[in-house]
């Protein structure tokens, strides 16, 4: 469990458990195939125990088998741009990174080459200020930056500029937010076992901007803890994506309308929905059955561009690339460990955002002293594993390791 879901859990848990009135809820089901045309992603290739030692050797790979090229952007690391780390990145219509630090309550905007342009917001009591944020989003319908200010309660709108607009507060914490449109954002809330409406569960609550609730779902029929969401939505291509971790089902909204838009069959490797309902409490799921259940495999986080689909899967708590055309499905790739044979050599094998054909790695200069290291150690076992090193790899590694910054690790797709 990383860090920001471990405040989230914290955080809901102390909130959330106040607001257990009554909602007209529309039922919804995101675990049987939808009855109307909706594509079938069928998840291929991951019947394996990615930690047993026999784990099969194929599954590590070489960048070069996927990616066509890799890029460094080191963040300008100055007084006002300094980050611990990146806990959320969005990426504005003109190519700036909105890069949010969870532990630092750290807002920071970057254009495309990585140079600090301003921060977003500060912390603070007053009106235009935030307290403990938890969650940002790009509001690309607005070209604005929404921020979740988890104590007080309510998303605050900025301008790319770090301006403050406005803001809708809310009765109750929730986990994750997204932006519909213009005039609209749902909220993915979690209720914890103590209400006194023993139905009460997830759902996901639709409000317009004024903050008057429109619209709520509720997906799951029992519900006695608060489970991780923070990474159930995404926009991309100008439309929401909705990704219950899972869940099979991912799907959009259009206005205050659910629509399906993809299901991805798992077979037997599916989390069999009672399982979901009757755990007690996030960690009981996650480092209990699914660490013990080595067919088990669930979505992370899914991405698309044209003619990919891009799914980060997650196998006994082990990150899984899944790559696979949307022609042709049975044409994919999944992928475990990575061996970086192109420009920088540096490792990562958990992918943390995809835009376009590009998908993006975070690295800090720790990591880059450890390859550093390795070489030192055992130079020819590392190019044996990835490729020779040329004059101009040390030259970027040496110069990364002393960035203080974290550092945007790029690779395009093939």
């Amino acid at each position: 469990m990383n860090r920001l879901s471990t405040i989230l859990a914290t955080s809901l848990l102390l909130v959330s458990s106040s607001s257990c009135g009554k909602t007209n809820y529309s039922k919804i089901d995101l675990y049987s195939k939808p009855t109307e045309n909706v594509p079938i992603i069928n998840i291929q290739g991951c019947d394996f125990d990615p930690t047993s030692k026999e784990f099969p050797k194929s599954l590590n790979f070489r960048f070069s088998e996927l990616y066509s090229d890799v890029k460094y952007i080191k963040l300008e690391d100055t007084e006002g741009s300094a980050l611990g780390n990146i806990d959320e990145i969005s990426r504005t219509k003109n190519g700036d990174y909105i890069v949010f630090d969870l532990a630092n309550g750290k807002i920071v905007r970057f254009d495309a080459s990585g140079k600090f342009l301003n921060t977003i917001g500060n912390v603070g009591n007053a009106k235009n200020e935030f307290v403990r944020p938890i969650a940002v989003k790009y509001d690309p319908y607005n070209n604005q930056i929404a921020v979740y200010d988890n104590p007080k309660l309510r998303i605050m709108f900025f301008d790319l500029e770090g301006k403050f607009i406005d803001q809708i507060k809310f009765e109750t914490a929730f986990s994750s937010f997204g932006i519909i449109d213009k005039d609209l954002i749902v909220i993915y809330l979690r209720e914890v076992g103590n209400c006194a409406d023993p139905d009460q569960a997830l759902d996901f609550q639709i409000f317009n901007r004024q903050g008057e609730r429109v619209k709520a779902y509720q997906p799951f029929e029992k519900i006695h803890n608060v489970r991780t969401a923070a990474n159930t939505f995404s926009t991309q291509n100008d439309r929401i994506i909705c990704n219950e971790q899972y869940s099979p089902l991912i799907f959009t909204f259009k206005g205050t309308e659910l629509v399906p838009l993809y299901f991805m069959n798992f077979g037997e490797q599916q989390i069999p929905k009672s399982v979901v309902d009757e755990a007690k409490d996030f960690m009981e799921l996650r480092r209990g059955w699914l660490k013990e259940n080595k067919n088990w495999n669930f979505c992370m986080a899914f991405y698309e561009n044209q003619d990919k689909y891009i799914l980060r899967l997650s196998k006994k708590n082990r990150p899984l690339h899944y790559i696979a055309d949307k022609k042709n499905p049975d044409n994919y790739i999944v992928k475990a460990f990575a061996f970086n044979d192109l420009y920088g050599k540096v490792d990562i094998n958990y992918f943390d955002f995809s835009y376009d054909d590009k998908i993006v790695y975070f690295l800090d200069s720790e990591k880059v002293k450890k390859a550093l290291d390795a070489i030192e150690k055992d130079r020819a076992q590392y190019e044996q594993d990835r490729a020779p090193i040329s004059d101009e790899d040390m030259a970027l590694l040496k110069d990364l390791s002393q960035h203080t910054n974290p550092i945007l690790q790029i690779c395009t797709l093939k």
